[in-house]
């Protein structure tokens, strides 16, 4: 680790790629939750709601499966954000 990266880690400088680690985090559990109650409500269990609200869960489960991995995106950058910062 260079000078300039250790005494930027030692302020504190890296702390955003661990707040986007956990914002990566929280995004994926938040997309697969609504994704696997979307595809409930869409197949299994279409007959307990109304067309419309089928017709919603049908359009949400691509729309969480994008954000689960757009989740997983930011997740990977910030990684790589504190791997390049410590040296590795």
């Amino acid at each position: 680790m260079t000078a300039l990266t250790q005494s930027l880690h030692d302020a504190g400088a890296f702390a955003p790629a661990r707040r986007y680690q956990r914002t990566g985090d929280l995004m994926m559990a938040v997309a697969a939750t609504i994704t696997v109650v979307a595809g409930l409500i869409a197949y299994p269990y279409a007959s307990q709601f109304s067309l419309a609200v089928q017709i919603a869960a049908h359009l949400i489960i691509p729309v969480g499966a994008g954000a689960f991995k757009l989740g997983y995106v930011v997740r990977l950058a910030s990684q790589e954000a504190q791997r390049r910062a410590h040296g590795r």
